[in-house]
C-alpha cells in the first residue's frame, strides 16, 4: 500500500501527521544519501588518496 493513489494498489492509504513525516524524512535521506554519493564520486575521480598510517 501507498500514500499515492496509482494503478497498481488501486488505492491510496490515508494521509495522518506521521505518515507525512515519514515521507519527508524519506525524502530527506534519499537527497543527503544522493549528494554524499556524488561528493565521495568527485573525489575519487580527481585523483584523492587517503594517507596510511602505522
Amino acid at each position: 500500500m501507498t500514500r499515492i493513489h496509482n494503478p497498481i494498489t488501486s488505492r491510496a492509504l490515508s494521509n495522518k501527521y506521521v505518515g507525512i513525516g515519514t515521507e519527508v524524512f524519506q525524502i530527506a535521506f534519499i537527497i543527503i544519501a544522493t549528494n554524499t554519493n556524488k561528493r565521495n564520486k568527485k573525489k575519487s575521480s580527481a585523483g584523492y588518496q587517503k594517507e596510511v598510517t602505522r
